[in-house]
């Protein structure tokens, strides 16, 4: 008996193994490419529940729409549920490739979901669908299924040559010619227009709108270009499913440095600025008017090399790490622009029992200032050539003109946005009434509003310009003096705005009783050593509380609205929220996004869903 169940277990693993898929099916040459881990996916959250979801609901919805085939569960595509699937990105100068690789764990299921779309047997026991019209083909076997879908460079085809070579005419590329409507204008005795009257049924008008759009530069065009991509995808996708590839993308350091086994999806991209160029149209990207937009996407010395990113899920929480690499120029320059950290004084007035959510951020405005010239020249400077010498000097113009060191003390860079809570606030708005004969009558009205109440800091040095401009609005009654700080009456607005400099620190906030506590130096501020850190030692951080949130609405007494009561019960049932941006160190900026796992569900994943349900919901 051992020997049959040892037997079963090996037939089972060699299985498993068969029906994966690896990096080592991705051609080298792609630049993009998501891996999603779907045996962790499964484990997380099985195939049943899957099901369940609407998230579920809505893919088998999508695939039963687009094969015509009746799917009633994710495991009936016959997708080895166990394996890697795969969607990465390759180019070359005439075509992008945009393609999906799936393992197969029973090919009579994958073969049976796409029965309606007539797959037509392939070599090496395969099968494949294929439509001329569609840019588009799928290709599967007992081992996996392949689906490439080609997509022009239209930059490339504007070239006078190879747009020659291929019957592409350029003279008038966007000529959408479609079908006039002749039109009788009949008049009344005294000349004037009185009805209109369309010499066509509706059948003829069609069919002269589909000869002239037939005969349109555009059209004949872009017929050329589709069966470009056409053929080319075929010959692509033939190549990878049958011939495979000398080399293969799990060859590249790049890409093999930043893989995580742990990870539910990875995403990796090399070269981002070269991606976004090409999905530039012709005329923006150097085509028939030289790319004017070029200039918008990084010069080479200042860019950046790399993104790459990973989505972790367990039972306490999903974090998503992102990292962008850049070249040493960039990294150069983005330390400039990042030196400075965010005030410490800040934190005197934050307190995280009572805060809702907050936001914090730092750059150096002296060194934006100071580096503005070239940024500009690097940039624009490259936008017109003809001009760049022109632009050069622009700058510099510019850069004569400011004082960095005025503005920069002004505004130096760091500032932090804090919610304290929420209050409500009796509004008076005018509505309308009206009679029998639709008269209108102005009527004033009072309703309550929810408001958040909210602390704007930023790092400023009161200077001669903001004392003018308070003195101005106070003459003009826009301001009012009160003890120690101003308020502010925004015209139609329900909230008051108070302003206050304090130990070169500018205070704007809607709730009177913070500013009194921040001058009299009674506000409470609570913290841990771990918050501090956070808020110290990274560009920018943020902090949603969402339970908070929900408790204050409720605490507070607030009348909730059926819209009010509805995000109430999204919020409650969520967990806190953290992002960070940290500093630059070895060319590489990371990021860092966490949801936490409320006790009550059983992991990130089916917490997530929970919430994508309870959404569904509310919206319908």
């Amino acid at each position: 008996m051992k020997k049959v169940y040892l037997l079963a277990a090996v037939l089972i693993s060699f299985t498993t193994v068969n029906a994966q898929v690896s990096e080592k099916n991705i051609p080298a040459n792609a630049t993009i490419v998501t891996d999603i881990n779907l045996g962790k996916l499964t484990s997380l959250m099985p195939v049943k529940e899957w099901n369940k979801s609407t998230v579920g609901k809505e893919l088998l919805k999508s695939i039963n729409e687009k094969t015509g085939k009746k799917v009633n569960s994710i495991a009936d595509l016959g997708v080895a549920l166990t394996g890697h699937a795969y969607v990465y990105y390759t180019s070359n100068d005439s075509i992008n490739f945009m393609s999906i690789l799936m393992p197969v764990a029973d090919a009579k299921k994958t073969r049976n979901a796409f029965a309606k779309m007539n797959p037509v047997a392939a070599p090496q026991n395969s099968w494949m669908v294929v439509n001329e019209d569609s840019i588009g083909v799928i290709i599967a076997n007992d081992k996996q299924i392949l689906f490439v879908s080609g997509f022009i460079n239209d930059t490339y085809f504007s070239k006078e040559e190879v747009a020659k070579n291929h019957g592409i005419d350029l003279s008038n590329p966007y000529d959408y010619a479609v079908a006039a409507t002749d039109t009788v204008m009949l008049a009344d005795e005294e000349g004037e227009v009185t009805d209109t009257a369309v010499v066509m049924d509706e059948e003829a008008e069609e069919t002269e709108e589909a000869v002239e759009m037939e005969d349109s530069t555009y059209y004949k065009n872009q017929q050329i270009k589709n069966h470009i991509v056409y053929n080319a995808t075929r010959a692509q996708i033939n190549d990878w499913f049958y011939k495979g590839f000398t080399n293969s993308i799990n060859e590249n350091k790049n890409y093999n440095s930043t893989k995580n086994s742990e990870a539910v999806v990875s995403f990796w991209m090399d070269e981002p600025s070269t991606f976004y160029q090409k999905l530039l149209p012709s005329y923006m990207s150097g085509g028939y008017n030289g790319g004017i937009l070029n200039s918008l996407l990084p010069p080479s010395k200042l860019r950046y090399t790399g993104i790459y990113a990973h989505l972790l899920m367990d039972k306490k929480q999903a974090e998503i790490s992102s990292t962008f690499t850049m070249s040493e120029e960039m990294a150069e320059l983005q330390k400039k622009l990042t030196a400075r950290k965010a005030n410490p004084a800040f934190l005197k007035y934050l307190n995280m029992d009572s805060a809702m959510a907050y936001l914090s951020y730092s750059f150096d405005t002296k060194a934006y200032l100071e580096n503005f010239p070239e940024l500009m020249e690097s940039t624009y400077g490259n936008f017109m050539q003809e001009n760049k010498e022109e632009i050069s000097l622009a700058a510099e113009f510019f850069s004569f003109l400011i004082d960095e060191e005025a503005i920069s003390k002004m505004a130096a860079g760091d500032a932090m946005m804090v919610f304290n809570g929420l209050y409500q606030k009796e509004v008076t708005y005018t509505d309308y009434t009206y009679d029998d004969d639709y008269n209108a009558t102005s009527v004033e009205k009072t309703k309550m509003e929810t408001l958040p109440k909210f602390l704007f800091m930023m790092t400023s040095e009161q200077n001669k310009l903001s004392k003018k401009l308070i003195e101005y609005g106070i003459k003009k009654g826009m301001l009012k003096e009160e003890k120690g700080y101003y308020a502010l009456d925004i015209p139609r607005s329900p909230m008051t705005i108070y302003l206050m400099y304090k130990n070169d620190i500018l205070f704007i906030g809607n709730e009177e009783q913070s500013l009194k506590e921040i001058h009299n130096n009674t506000f409470k501020a609570k913290m841990s050593a771990e918050e501090r850190d956070f808020i110290t030692n990274n560009i920018s951080s943020l902090v949603i509380k969402p339970g908070s949130i929900s408790k204050q609405i409720d605490a507070s007494g607030i009348a909730a609205t059926e819209d009010l009561t509805e995000i109430m019960n999204t919020l409650i049932n969520m967990g806190n929220m953290r992002m960070s941006v940290s500093p630059i160190a070895n060319n590489q900026m990371k990021s860092n996004f966490t949801m936490y796992v409320p006790a009550k569900n059983s992991n990130a994943l089916t917490y997530f869903m929970s919430l994508i349900n309870g959404l569904s919901k509310n919206n319908k």
